[in-house]
């Protein structure tokens, strides 16, 4: 069996200069109208080095590779060494901020803010976000609005939809915003995000938000990550409820498939209509906030208002694995606490920006298990074949979203492990792996708890950031290259 040698290195590199050169350029731009903006500090040329030093990478990545046929081993590790990458240019702004005075942590904590920035995790190790300057909360939420545009074209590009979605969206995936060549794609993609973010940010200006927090806000939301300008986070906003709808409705947007909103903007609702993830999506954004709701209204004795705020916005943020809080998580019962990592896990649709395992993976693992269960009460001779939305599956396709599921749970059991063994209580270590895994960022830790965190802590919430928003397998066919390259 042949595994990753020199000259799949050399195809892999190759494609690895044009995707640092296309995501260098973009964070270079967003550098610049940082720096630009405030020019008047020296140290804020540290905005453009991440863009600057990726485009003389991806300068010698390109011509140190070779042209060739990309293949899934080829688009696995891209897609893991890119996303290892990445983070760590964009370290350097966050590195040279950093207050810290041992360099390890210092390090640590600047590649865990470009990590939690690009993979869209929106956790952070960064105190006293109020006294920031605009200049620098701008390039961080910049970069998370970028990582949202990154992992959709990874995985309507690079990584390709697996079989399952592609049948699911068969009809949806012809329409005319799918474009013949990559190029074509990428100008869609960027088209709608655009649109959604100017209308976004509009729509918090008429809403009495200043400019630095309706932009950032906006693209945070829309990328669904959750980095805010404020320490209270949307709790700035609490008792303004207008301003919490809008937040809600983008992160809604941004956890729905970008099929979707191809078909939205072809005005083909009918389409829209009858997506079986979209509505169990949907389904689970209410049942999420009637159940928390009945929980702090009745068991907890919270004011109703108060109920249903804290109930509404926060399902929304755990589903769209946004991270947007408006509220002290800390405060609720375990109950509540267990059935937002749930939603955390589940996550939002597939090909969104959104985390987690993707509805569509819940569903058809569910249809399987209804499908087992009538083929036990079926006589033996009965054929009883898994559909979702009237769609056969096969057992190849099956069998490789129970894989993926697998390899999820195990990587956020080993999480979960290492957290109880620092000390942490169960409830906060199954809490704090899922938001890491599932790139949400809702967090029960606060204070000390959270930011004097070990080493080990942050540098296993880095790879479970890591891997959990590349769906485990880029990760384990890069680990596994490398091992059998050293045997």
């Amino acid at each position: 069996m042949r595994y990753i040698d020199k000259h799949d290195l050399k195809i892999v590199s190759k494609f690895l200069g044009e995707a640092l050169g296309i995501i260098g350029m973009s964070i270079f731009i967003l550098g610049f109208f940082s720096l630009i903006a405030d020019y008047s500090h020296y140290e804020n040329i540290s905005y453009i080095l991440p863009g600057g030093l990726m485009a003389a990478f991806a300068g010698f990545f390109y011509k140190s590779g070779i042209d060739g046929r990309m293949e899934t081993r080829h688009a696995l590790v891209l897609s893991a060494v890119a996303w290892l990458l990445i983070p760590l240019f964009c370290s350097i702004p966050f590195y040279i901020a950093s207050t810290a005075t041992d360099p390890l942590i210092k390090f640590i904590d600047a590649y865990f803010e470009a990590m939690s920035a690009f993979t869209g995790a929106g956790l952070t190790m960064i105190q006293n976000l109020d006294t920031h300057s605009p200049t620098f909360l701008f390039f961080r939420s910049g970069l998370a609005w970028i990582g949202g545009v990154g992992i959709i074209m990874l995985f309507l590009l690079i990584l390709k939809p697996s079989s399952a979605i592609a049948k699911l969206y068969s009809s949806e995936a012809r329409t005319g915003r799918i474009k013949t060549t990559t190029k074509g794609t990428v100008k869609e993609i960027w088209k709608i995000y655009i649109i959604f973010t100017i209308i976004g940010v509009i729509a918090l200006l008429l809403l009495g938000v200043n400019f630095l927090d309706a932009v950032t806000h906006t693209m945070t939301a829309i990328g669904t990550q959750g980095f805010s300008t404020h320490d209270a986070g949307i709790g700035f906003y609490y008792d303004n409820v207008p301003v919490q709808i809008v937040l809600m409705l983008f992160m809604i947007l941004g956890a729905i498939s970008f099929y979707i909103h191809f078909n939205l903007l072809d005005r083909k609702f009918a389409v829209v209509l009858r997506n079986l993830e979209l509505k169990i999506f949907l389904l689970l954004i209410v049942i999420g906030s009637i159940v928390i709701f009945i929980n702090l209204f009745f068991l907890n004795h919270y004011a109703m208002t108060d109920a249903i705020k804290q109930s509404t916005f926060n399902v929304v943020s755990a589903v769209t694995t946004t991270g947007f809080t408006n509220a002290d998580i800390g405060n609720f019962d375990n109950a509540s606490k267990f059935i937002l990592i749930i939603l955390m896990i589940i996550g939002g649709c597939s090909i969104s920006t959104a985390g987690g395992l993707k509805v569509l993976k819940m569903l058809i693992l569910a249809e399987n298990a209804w499908m087992r269960i009538k083929k036990v009460l079926l006589p033996e001779r009965a054929v009883v074949k898994v559909k979702l939305g009237g769609i056969p599956l096969t057992d190849e396709e099956i069998s490789y979203i129970t894989f993926l599921t697998f390899l999820f749970f195990i990587i956020y059991g080993l999480g979960v492990i290492i957290f109880l063994y620092l000390g942490y209580p169960t409830i906060d270590a199954l809490f704090v792996c899922a938001t890491a895994i599932s790139d949400n960022g809702i967090n029960t830790l606060s204070g000390t708890a959270w930011f004097d965190m070990s080493i080990i802590g942050k540098v296993t919430l880095i790879f479970l950031m890591y891997a959990g928003r590349l769906e485990i397998l880029p990760v384990l066919a890069l680990i596994f290259g490398i091992v059998k390259r050293i045997k």
